[in-house]
């Protein structure tokens, strides 16, 4: 198999985000709102478009990492080890362990299956962006896929949308057992019999192809040998990914937690420093014409703790409105500053990042160099930049992940055949759909039925009136007439229709499949549609040919062709 790419315009998200991918696709680096008179890449300390950045970036690496690089490689390749990974991962793995290695991070939430494609989509950009790292730097780079099982927001975690054999999209959910309201992914258990019903669902789902088989057989293996939902996550994206290189870190992971704890103690330590720094970032997005994209309460610890250990619920930690201070949310426990500081190391496990401090924390137990980054995630960088230099760090070279649309033979064929190119879904879908039934309508439906409808309300307008003049109930009566008469119209115009679109039933089907397999559900394919329809049918050679696509710049959105 092999992918032919076509270019279809920017890709989806927020004004920040086309700011800088566009600035690092070759356009104006003060793009974006009105009013922006400040480049873009002033919210960043490094950039795409700039070749000496990753330069800069490692150097950067090298003055503020503190960890300790064989420390790290042993963790993880405990990790891979355990998750099954293989020898590719291990190897790796093992390469962190040389002096001056470096890593290109990447992270999602543990999605069921691993949830949408743009889970995949960012892991892929992380290999090829490691490739493209390491011959230039020369020395060792090494793609680590950061799985976020902290997250307990288990009702966007808890879903697999698969494209069944009819087109038609399904969600799979988990049956999760007993009370898991406020607990971490990791930590939700897994039993077996939920693992069956999942691989049921989605046998019932998946198209009959070469490797329907292996597919079914890789996400059974991996969820029969997991304990908890975040697990499965894990074993199954190292099992798809491993054999490009790349790590999955699990931060609910003992020897990994403790690798950051510094990082917790730091953000501890710095609270105050944290919580003005980060009022200053959104001051400045705000100030350029920027909506930020995430909001900060200024009490906020921008932490969380597990309170009953981390199989338990995670409760937010917050900043005591007087004095140094902290509190748990909901729990009423309370610490001094230099007691939460000395749990943080002494009990790591106990603590976990937020969407502020999660890439913070990752950056403390990692040699970062870049960070590969979904729309959303950019635009959350443009905010850090002065809460990386409250903790005496520079953040990471942002890279945008590939966005992609992956277009099989049969819609390529359709698509061909009503002349739709890339980039022209869902509005060419939909003008296309407008053209079929105008050109199937012989007698001009539209117009007749405004033009029926002009002439029974002139008419009626005079016999009502003058029905009410001599006698108010049958103006009434009149009125009520005019609604029932209008009401059939209506009918009447529903039926040609439906006759109309009998006739054109063929090509408005084939626009459906269209629309179907590229804009479902309203958006984007890789932000809804799962892998494993696309590796029941295609292999895990379709990871290696994505993987091979260059990361960018430019950044544009791109229709891969499957061939």
């Amino acid at each position: 198999m092999s992918l032919r790419l076509a270019d279809a315009g920017m890709p989806e998200g927020g004004p920040l985000f086309r700011a800088y991918a566009g600035a690092a696709t070759g356009g104006p680096a003060t793009a974006g709102p009105p009013g922006a008179d400040e480049p873009v890449k002033g919210f960043f300390d490094y950039h795409p478009w700039d070749p000496g950045a990753p330069l800069r970036r490692a150097t950067a690496v090298d003055r503020e990492f503190e960890g300790d690089r064989r420390e790290l490689s042993r963790a993880l390749l405990d990790l891979a080890s355990r998750l099954g990974g293989g020898a590719v991962t291990e190897a790796s793995a093992a390469r962190v362990s040389r002096p001056g290695s470096l890593v290109v991070v990447t992270g999602q939430q543990a999605g069921l299956l691993t949830g949408p494609l743009y889970t995949i989509l960012k892991a892929a950009t992380a290999a090829a962006l490691a490739r493209r790292l390491e011959a230039q730097l020369e020395r060792p780079v090494i793609p680590v896929f950061w799985a976020a099982t902290e997250d307990h927001d288990l009702v966007e975690a808890n879903a697999a949308w698969i494209q069944d054999r009819e087109g038609r999209w399904r969600k799979i959910c988990c049956a999760l057992p007993g009370r898991v309201e406020g607990l971490s992914v990791g930590a939700v258990p897994l039993p077996e019999s939920t693992v069956a019903g999942v691989l049921s669902a989605l046998r019932s789902l998946l198209p009959s192809g070469r490797w329907t088989s292996g597919a079914l057989e890789l996400a059974g293996a991996t969820g029969r040998e997991s304990a908890t939902l975040g697990e499965w996550f894990c074993r199954l994206a190292q099992g798809l990914l491993g054999p490009l290189g790349v790590v999955v870190l699990d931060p609910m992971d003992p020897p990994l937690r403790r690798l950051a704890a510094k990082g917790v103690a730091r953000v501890i330590a710095e609270s105050p420093r944290l919580a003005s720094a980060l009022g200053k970032g959104i001051e400045r997005v705000r100030r350029r014409g920027y909506e930020p994209q995430v909001a900060v309460d200024p009490q906020d610890a921008q932490l969380f703790m597990y309170p009953d250990g981390p199989r338990g619920p995670r409760r937010a930690l917050r900043r005591d409105a007087a004095g140094p201070g902290f509190h748990l949310r909901g729990n009423g426990a309370s610490f001094s500053q230099g007691e939460l500081a000395g749990m943080a190391l002494r009990d790591p496990e106990l603590f976990s990042g937020n969407v502020v401090t999660r890439p913070l924390l990752q950056d403390f137990a990692l040699p970062t160099v870049a960070y590969v980054a979904g729309p959303a995630e950019v635009a959350y960088f443009g905010q850090y930049k002065e809460a990386y230099g409250a903790l005496g760090l520079t953040m990471p070279l942002v890279w945008p992940r590939l966005s992609l649309t992956l277009v099989e033979p049969a819609i390529t064929r359709l698509l061909g055949r009503h002349g739709l190119g890339p980039g022209t879904v869902p509005g060419g879908v939909a003008s296309r759909r407008e053209q079929l039934l105008r050109e199937g309508d012989p007698i001009g439906i539209e117009a007749l039925f405004q033009g029926l409808r002009e002439g029974l309300n002139g008419s009626y307008a005079g016999v009502v009136e003058r029905l009410a003049a001599m006698d108010e109930v049958l103006g009434h009566l009149a009125r009520q007439n005019r609604g029932r008469v209008a009401a059939n119209v209506d009918w009447l115009e529903r039926k040609a229709r439906q006759v109309l679109r009998q006739r054109g039933a063929v090509g408005l089907g084939q626009l459906d499949r269209i629309e179907a397999a590229l804009w479902p559900r309203g958006g984007p394919q890789e932000r809804l549609a799962n892998v494993f329809p696309f590796l029941a049918r295609w292999g895990p050679g379709l990871l290696d040919e994505v993987s091979g696509l260059a990361p960018g710049p430019p950044f544009a959105h791109r229709y891969a062709y499957l061939e």
